[in-house]
């Protein structure tokens, strides 16, 4: 953030309203004059962002981006679509960007520097007072490097600086993704490097600003509390569209206030359900949703107390965690009739969900919604938070008040360690050292020095995030810290598989080829091969058509995160109960591409049929997907994934499902999949993304 009157300001270049951020947040929710959209092969919807785009646009991105464009663009060539509905700010930037090389000056390098050029050259003809640019480059389809990709983007941004003269304000917003955690730390990691560069920073990054305020607009404010997007939004909770809402109420006058208004929108069974469940011994509790539209309604009474406001609200977030809910909404607490200031109440309400999120550095839940109907409640809770972010100095890691008038070295060789003149080495490519502790967590080790020579010092000083020294004997492998003098066994997370930095850090399937530093990879399989043949036996089970191939999709993200929600529900059902499957689901040629670098996407239920509910469709038989479901091509070949399917526990389904009922009194306790008939089920209908991975793609005829 800028802040008139200091002193680096004035010893900036001539253009001393230039200004760069680097924050986090998501860039569809940016306010700047222009945003920009990576690309593959002239097409705007190649990308992840390019997909949210169009998912808030709808066909009028397409529409406006084919008018604006008589021919396709070059790797480096933009296309700027003006006036698109529903985005906050005037024109998006489309970039042509060509996946890695593996050559850092690569014709992928080159067209990265020159598209940054052109979208800065594009702002300045435009007469645009900010623009928001992602990482470009580091998503599953263009594949950079992390720390190529960052240093790339604040190496063009700091010449486009050191050669701009205008004295006109420009600010120049680089957002980081707050799951995008290579990289944070990429830019961190690049602190020192910058600051040698002629960057000025005002923050300490050792760990980065906890509160970041992303987007300002009169009814919204939008921040980031560590990795999580906390919104503050004036309007009706009923309407909140999260997978939980929080209900305030004293248990025994359930119609009045915040109360009167969920129960009457979710419906009477609910308020029976909540009658029957009379005052919980703890004060809070949770029901079915009823017509509300969310998963869960999380029942509480708080008091009027700052100190239980903040212990439930812990424990609130920490339950959303424990069952996998993504997103959360809760009234201004006890503002109504409970009578507490509204400032206080924020206060308490802000302590215990960052308390949470420090405690959890939670893996599901990613959104916090405080939805506030009264206007001075909104005023007073928005002066709180923005009153944090400006505390926690500013709102980003890395704020820049201009460049100093030496000469910029090139901060990539530095930042890949090659030194200006000796050619200083560094520690191993894509290294990332840790020791476990006591209580066997891995915490990772950072080099405090980072023009070391590891190559000639077998002795490197190295700390952990929070603080603590260590001296590091690379070769013996020890870690001993300074203030107490005990040693630990340092190892290679990203090199070794048997040492995880997190317990959700997980192996690569056997069969799979190496991915050599990429993240998603497509092999045909050998008709000959053990591997094949299973498939293909399965497949034919129920089936007599004629097989063209078998491919098996290589998803390092999707395989994660399909892994981290079956550990979820194996230590929620156990081993009996896991329920993992091989299932069949026909899709189309221009769903593959979708489905194997996304997911399974829920927001298409129902686009062909949702008879059990409103979720993702898998069959037992081959058939029956094949059949109903799998669209032929123009070349007449169809299309057939045989999925890896978590169903857990399940129950019959019906066609106004949106999610899976609870099994029984506790409502918390849910199925996890919802099926056609209970004894012997041929249909299978998930809820979650993650639960099922598409692990082999069959073409056929």
């Amino acid at each position: 953030m800028y802040f008139p009157g200091q002193q680096a300001a004035s010893e900036a270049t001539p253009g001393t309203g230039y200004q760069v951020e680097v924050v986090q947040g998501a860039i569809e929710d940016q306010q700047d004059d222009a945003i920009v959209c990576p690309m593959i092969g002239h097409d705007p919807l190649s990308s992840r962002i390019g997909k949210t785009l169009s998912n808030i646009i709808g066909k009028q991105l397409k529409e406006k981006f084919d008018k604006e464009t008589g021919k396709a663009t070059l790797p480096g060539e933009t296309v700027v679509v003006d006036g698109l509905p529903g985005l906050k700010c005037k024109a998006v930037i489309f970039l042509n960007l060509i996946c890695w090389d593996n050559k850092e000056d690569g014709s992928a390098a080159q067209a990265l520097r020159q598209g940054i050029k052109r979208i800065l050259a594009i702002c300045k003809i435009r007469g645009y007072s900010s623009v928001a640019l992602p990482v470009l480059g580091t998503g599953v389809l263009l594949r950079f490097p992390h720390k190529i990709a960052s240093t790339i983007l604040l190496e063009e941004i700091g010449l486009y600086g050191q050669n701009r003269t205008e004295k006109t304000s420009f600010r120049v917003r680089v957002i980081v993704y707050p799951k995008d955690k290579q990289s944070s730390q990429a830019f961190k990691c690049a602190q020192g490097v910058l600051l040698q560069n002629g960057y000025i920073s005002h923050v300490d990054l050792a760990e980065g600003s906890f509160y970041q305020c992303v987007s300002v607009i009169d009814d919204e404010i939008t921040a980031m509390i560590g990795r999580v997007k906390l919104q503050l939004v004036c309007g009706d909770i009923v309407n909140a569209g999260t997978d939980v809402i929080v209900n305030t109420t004293n248990f025994t006058n359930l119609l009045t206030g915040v109360s009167k208004a969920i129960l009457e929108a979710a419906g009477p069974a609910v308020h029976a359900e909540l009658l029957q469940v009379g005052t919980p011994e703890d004060l809070i509790c949770s029901t079915s949703a009823g017509q509300l539209g969310c998963k869960q309604i999380i029942h509480a009474r708080f008091k009027g107390s700052t100190q239980r406001i903040r212990s439930t609200c812990k424990k609130i977030l920490q339950h959303c965690e424990s069952k996998g809910y993504g997103s959360v909404a809760f009234p201004a607490i006890n503002t109504g009739q409970a009578g507490m200031l509204f400032g206080e109440s924020c206060k308490a309400m802000l302590d215990g969900m960052a308390v949470a999120i420090k405690e959890m550095n939670p893996d599901f839940v990613s959104l916090i919604r405080i939805v506030i109907l009264e206007k001075q409640v909104f005023q007073a809770f928005r002066s709180e938070l923005e009153s944090r972010c400006q505390q926690d100095d500013v709102q980003s890691w890395f704020s820049f008040l201009g460049f100093s008038k030496r000469p910029t070295k090139k901060i990539l060789d530095m930042y890949l360690g090659r030194s200006r003149q000796d050619q200083t080495a560094e520690l191993p490519e894509g290294a990332k050292w840790a020791i476990e502790d006591e209580s066997g967590e891995f915490l990772e080790l950072c080099l405090l020095d980072k023009e070391a020579d590891v190559k000639r010092e077998l002795s490197l000083d190295m700390s952990t995030k929070d603080g603590k020294r260590f001296t590091v004997n690379l070769k013996t492998r020890e870690a001993t810290e300074c203030l107490t003098g005990k040693s630990y066994e340092m190892k290679n997370v990203a090199t070794e598989p048997d040492s995880v930095a997190s317990p959700l850090s997980l192996e690569l399937p056997p069969q799979w080829e190496p991915m050599n530093g990429q993240q998603f990879k497509k092999v045909e399989l050998d008709p000959k091969s053990t591997e094949y043949q299973n498939v293909a036996d399965n497949f034919h089970k129920t089936t007599s058509y004629n097989i063209h191939k078998i491919e098996r999709v290589q998803n390092v993200f999707l395989w994660h995160a399909f892994n981290i929600c079956r550990r979820r529900i194996l230590s929620k059902n156990g081993e009996a109960d896991l329920g993992e499957k091989f299932l069949y689901h026909g899709t189309s040629a221009k769903s593959c591409d979708t489905i194997e670098r996304d997911r399974f996407d829920r927001s298409y239920a129902g686009q062909h049929a949702a008879v059990f509910g409103k979720g993702v469709y898998f069959a037992v038989n081959a058939k029956y997907s094949a059949t109903k479901y799998s669209l032929a091509d123009e070349s007449g070949l169809k299309r057939l994934y045989m999925a890896r399917v978590i169903t857990g526990r399940y129950t019959v389904g019906s066609s106004t499902m949106k999610a899976p009922p609870p099994r029984g009194t506790d409502p918390t306790d849910c199925f996890d999949s919802l099926v056609n008939c209970q004894v012997e089920p041929v249909i299978f209908v998930i809820f979650h993304d993650d639960q099922a991975y598409p692990e082999y793609l069959i073409t056929f005829s």
